[in-house]
Protein backbone atom coordinates (compact mmCIF):
# COMPACT_ATOMS: atom_id res chain seq x y z
CA UNK A 1 0.00 0.00 0.00
CA UNK A 2 2.99 2.32 0.64
CA UNK A 3 4.21 1.56 -2.72
CA UNK A 4 0.45 2.53 -4.34
CA UNK A 5 0.65 5.95 -2.15
CA UNK A 6 3.97 6.73 -3.41
CA UNK A 7 3.03 6.17 -6.87
CA UNK A 8 -0.04 8.15 -6.85
CA UNK A 9 2.19 10.63 -5.10
CA UNK A 10 4.75 10.85 -7.99
CA UNK A 11 1.83 10.26 -10.64
CA UNK A 12 0.48 13.45 -9.25
CA UNK A 13 3.16 15.24 -8.92
CA UNK A 14 4.06 15.00 -12.63
CA UNK A 15 0.99 15.67 -13.88
CA UNK A 16 1.40 19.28 -12.02
CA UNK A 17 4.86 19.51 -13.50
CA UNK A 18 3.69 19.25 -17.35
CA UNK A 19 0.45 21.55 -16.05
CA UNK A 20 2.72 24.05 -15.34
CA UNK A 21 4.96 23.75 -17.87
CA UNK A 22 2.12 23.56 -20.55
CA UNK A 23 1.43 26.26 -19.17
CA UNK A 24 4.09 28.59 -19.13
CA UNK A 25 4.05 27.03 -23.11
CA UNK A 26 1.05 28.60 -23.28
CA UNK A 27 1.82 32.37 -21.78
CA UNK A 28 4.76 32.30 -23.78
CA UNK A 29 3.17 31.89 -26.95
CA UNK A 30 0.52 34.56 -26.46
CA UNK A 31 3.48 37.06 -24.96
CA UNK A 32 5.24 36.00 -28.60
CA UNK A 33 1.96 37.12 -30.35
CA UNK A 34 1.39 40.29 -28.41
CA UNK A 35 -2.27 38.27 -27.13
CA UNK A 36 -2.75 39.65 -22.57
CA UNK A 37 -2.30 36.88 -20.21
CA UNK A 38 -5.25 35.29 -19.24
CA UNK A 39 -5.99 36.40 -15.36
CA UNK A 40 -8.40 34.15 -13.73
CA UNK A 41 -9.16 34.31 -9.71
CA UNK A 42 -5.83 33.76 -7.60
CA UNK A 43 -7.80 31.86 -5.00
CA UNK A 44 -9.86 29.79 -7.27
CA UNK A 45 -6.39 28.79 -8.50
CA UNK A 46 -4.59 28.16 -5.53
CA UNK A 47 -7.47 26.58 -3.56
CA UNK A 48 -7.84 24.25 -6.51
CA UNK A 49 -4.73 23.06 -5.77
CA UNK A 50 -4.55 23.12 -1.87
CA UNK A 51 -5.00 19.08 -1.33
CA UNK A 52 -1.68 18.74 -3.52
CA UNK A 53 -0.21 21.77 -1.62
CA UNK A 54 -1.37 19.82 1.71
CA UNK A 55 0.08 16.78 0.27
CA UNK A 56 3.35 17.77 -0.75
CA UNK A 57 3.81 19.09 2.64
CA UNK A 58 3.08 15.96 4.46
CA UNK A 59 5.35 13.62 1.78
CA UNK A 60 9.09 13.41 2.49
CA UNK A 61 12.06 14.54 3.79
CA UNK A 62 10.39 17.75 5.79
CA UNK A 63 13.02 19.98 3.86
CA UNK A 64 12.19 19.14 0.57
CA UNK A 65 8.18 18.82 1.66
CA UNK A 66 8.08 22.46 2.21
CA UNK A 67 10.17 23.66 -0.69
CA UNK A 68 7.77 21.26 -2.47
CA UNK A 69 4.24 22.92 -0.92
CA UNK A 70 5.98 26.65 -2.08
CA UNK A 71 7.05 25.45 -5.30
CA UNK A 72 3.36 24.52 -5.95
CA UNK A 73 2.28 27.60 -5.05
CA UNK A 74 4.24 29.59 -7.70
CA UNK A 75 3.24 27.32 -10.18
CA UNK A 76 -0.94 28.00 -9.11
CA UNK A 77 -0.17 32.12 -9.17
CA UNK A 78 1.36 31.98 -12.40
CA UNK A 79 -1.38 29.58 -13.88
CA UNK A 80 -3.52 32.05 -12.09
CA UNK A 81 -2.19 35.06 -14.62
CA UNK A 82 0.86 36.27 -12.75
CA UNK A 83 4.06 34.79 -13.98
CA UNK A 84 7.47 36.89 -12.74
CA UNK A 85 8.74 39.23 -14.81
CA UNK A 86 12.51 39.36 -15.82
CA UNK A 87 13.16 41.42 -12.73
CA UNK A 88 11.13 39.34 -10.42
CA UNK A 89 11.99 35.97 -8.40
CA UNK A 90 8.77 33.19 -8.72
CA UNK A 91 9.00 33.69 -4.80
CA UNK A 92 8.16 37.65 -4.81
CA UNK A 93 5.45 37.42 -7.09
CA UNK A 94 3.69 34.72 -5.06
CA UNK A 95 4.20 36.63 -1.93
CA UNK A 96 3.03 39.81 -3.54
CA UNK A 97 0.07 37.80 -5.38
CA UNK A 98 -0.98 36.06 -2.02
CA UNK A 99 -0.35 39.58 0.25
CA UNK A 100 -2.95 41.26 -2.77
CA UNK A 101 -5.31 38.33 -1.54
CA UNK A 102 -5.60 40.02 2.29
CA UNK A 103 -4.52 36.64 3.43
CA UNK A 104 -3.18 35.86 6.72
CA UNK A 105 -0.47 38.24 7.04
CA UNK A 106 1.33 36.30 9.39
CA UNK A 107 0.65 32.73 7.98
CA UNK A 108 2.49 33.92 4.70
CA UNK A 109 5.29 35.44 6.17
CA UNK A 110 5.77 32.47 8.72
CA UNK A 111 5.35 29.71 5.37
CA UNK A 112 7.39 31.80 3.36
CA UNK A 113 10.21 31.99 6.30
CA UNK A 114 10.00 28.35 6.12
CA UNK A 115 10.64 28.25 2.42
CA UNK A 116 13.64 30.06 2.84
CA UNK A 117 14.98 28.36 5.30
CA UNK A 118 14.69 24.90 3.79
CA UNK A 119 15.83 26.10 0.19
CA UNK A 120 18.68 27.82 1.23
CA UNK A 121 20.14 26.78 4.73
CA UNK A 122 22.28 23.96 5.51
CA UNK A 123 20.67 22.99 8.67
CA UNK A 124 18.56 20.01 8.80
CA UNK A 125 14.60 20.62 9.13
CA UNK A 126 12.31 18.10 11.31
CA UNK A 127 9.03 17.81 11.88
CA UNK A 128 8.46 20.65 13.95
CA UNK A 129 8.98 22.65 11.07
CA UNK A 130 6.67 20.41 8.96
CA UNK A 131 4.16 21.32 11.26
CA UNK A 132 4.75 25.07 11.59
CA UNK A 133 4.26 24.75 7.71
CA UNK A 134 1.31 22.70 7.77
CA UNK A 135 -0.92 25.18 10.26
CA UNK A 136 0.50 28.35 8.09
CA UNK A 137 -1.01 26.48 4.77
CA UNK A 138 -4.23 25.77 6.50
CA UNK A 139 -4.52 29.13 7.47
CA UNK A 140 -3.69 30.82 4.22
CA UNK A 141 -6.05 28.65 2.51
CA UNK A 142 -8.50 29.14 5.73
CA UNK A 143 -8.47 33.20 5.30
CA UNK A 144 -8.17 32.79 0.83
CA UNK A 145 -11.13 31.52 1.38
CA UNK A 146 -12.66 33.71 3.74
CA UNK A 147 -11.47 36.78 1.63
CA UNK A 148 -13.60 35.64 -1.67
CA UNK A 149 -16.74 37.83 -1.46
CA UNK A 150 -15.45 40.30 1.11
CA UNK A 151 -14.85 44.31 0.40
CA UNK A 152 -11.95 45.61 1.01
Amino acid sequence: TVRVVVLLVIVAVLLGVIAVLVRRWAMRTRRRRGIPPVVVSVVDVVLADAEEQRAALLTGAPRNAIVRCWQRLEAAIEAAGHPAQPWETPTEVTASVLRREAVDESALAELLSLYREARFSNHELGEAQRAAAVAALDRLHLTMGGAQGETA
